[in-house]
């Protein structure tokens, strides 16, 4: 009996031990077990906030690249910018230049870019070119002086003639002028180099360099404005103040805005003005530096050697002559 009880106990110590054995490897195992699912759980918010962090670096990486292009693309602008203002400046500048040029009173630059549409005169100016003048002392003052003229249209042989009228109360001076010019026959042979249609016909340079030198010193005081710039009027043109010497031109449109510019109408066409003066060969256009028509400074230095060589077309008057 006490063997079996000490077996039994033994059994029952060794099934305790066993026991005891099995349990602490169970709390082992679930030790072990709680082990790995505290590791995991820990593992995984270490992860989370890792991955985070590099997305928030990331962010942050990709935040300051879009700065700075931002950055970049407001300097592109802003130096766009100046560049267009630079340019718009620099563009404003050069048409004042080129405006002030335009303006210029000179004979090659006359009136030039002031072309006008035609207005109906108003009351006190001449109505040349339509047959009808103010009243009848004018219409009876100064004198009549036919021009022959050859190559209209450009064509040799195609001739015509007008007359003008000089008016003494509108230019005393010029009218002076004009009226010696065709005494000592200066208008012969002189040809109509600057024809802008619409716009001004200009001549007045003599074929001859020795003759047209002669000239050179003998300016004119001006004459105030008495008469206003309409079609068919002629005037002397100018390089400024007291300047007039022998250029003169015809008005072939209404250029009243040349009166303010100290241009005095000196007489005006009354015959011819359709058929014969509208049809000075205007193909050669503006002169220099506007343009690659007759050269005004040449043509005083060599004269009808330099037009009949460039520009043989050029209308020009075979005789001037007084017909009262």
């Amino acid at each position: 009996m006490m063997r079996d009880e000490e077996d039994g106990g033994a059994k029952g110590i060794e099934l305790s031990r066993v026991t005891a054995q099995m349990d602490d490897d169970d709390e082992s195992a679930g030790s072990a077990e709680s082990g790995f699912s505290n590791d995991e759980n820990m593992e995984n918010p270490i992860q989370e906030i890792a991955e985070k962090g590099e997305i928030t670096l990331q962010a942050i990486e990709m935040d300051a690249e879009y700065v700075m292009n931002l950055r970049k693309k407001k300097r592109r602008a802003i130096v766009s910018m100046i560049l267009m203002i630079v340019v718009a400046m620099f563009v404003a500048v050069y048409w004042r230049g080129k405006n002030y040029q335009s303006n210029k009173v000179t004979p090659s630059s006359v009136g030039k870019n002031h072309q006008s549409s035609k207005n109906a005169p108003s009351s006190g100016e001449s109505l040349a070119g339509n047959g009808s003048h103010k009243d009848d002392k004018e219409e009876n003052e100064g004198r009549l002086i036919k021009f022959y003229v050859d190559n209209l249209d450009g064509v040799e042989g195609n001739a015509g003639e007008f007359v003008i009228m000089t008016r003494p109360s509108w230019a005393p001076i010029g009218v002076q002028r004009f009226e010696e010019l065709t005494e000592k026959k200066f208008w012969n042979g002189c040809s109509a180099f600057r024809v802008l249609p619409h716009f001004v016909s200009q001549f007045g340079i003599n074929g001859d360099p020795k003759t047209q030198s002669g000239w050179t010193d003998k300016a004119l005081k001006d004459d105030p404005v008495a008469a206003s710039n309409t079609r068919g009027t002629v005037s002397f043109a100018t390089s400024g103040k007291d300047t007039r010497t022998t250029q003169v031109f015809i008005n072939t449109a209404s250029n009243k805005r040349l009166d303010k510019m100290g241009f005095s109408p000196i007489g005006e066409v009354v015959e011819g003005m359709e058929e014969v003066v509208d049809r000075f060969y205007s193909g050669y256009g503006e002169g220099p530096p506007d343009g690659n028509g007759p050269d005004q400074g040449r043509i005083q230095k060599k004269g009808d050697d330099y037009l009949k060589r460039k520009f043989p077309k050029l209308s020009y008057f075979t005789k001037a002559e007084f017909v009262d």
